[in-house]
């Protein structure tokens, strides 16, 4: 049981680190006449479920 939840965290905490990558990424690649910061974001993250 205690496997399982470390496992569980684990997890989560790979999930966290990609999706801050991503983020990063994004913000890397948008600049000043782009879209917003939020918009971009949110583009790239529903490009990705895709």
């Amino acid at each position: 049981m205690v496997l399982r939840v470390l496992n569980l965290m684990m997890l989560k905490i790979n999930l966290m680190v990609v999706w801050s990558i991503e983020v990063l990424n994004v913000v890397e690649e948008t600049g000043p006449d782009d879209l917003s910061l939020d918009q971009a974001i949110a583009q790239s993250l529903t490009e990705r479920e895709l």
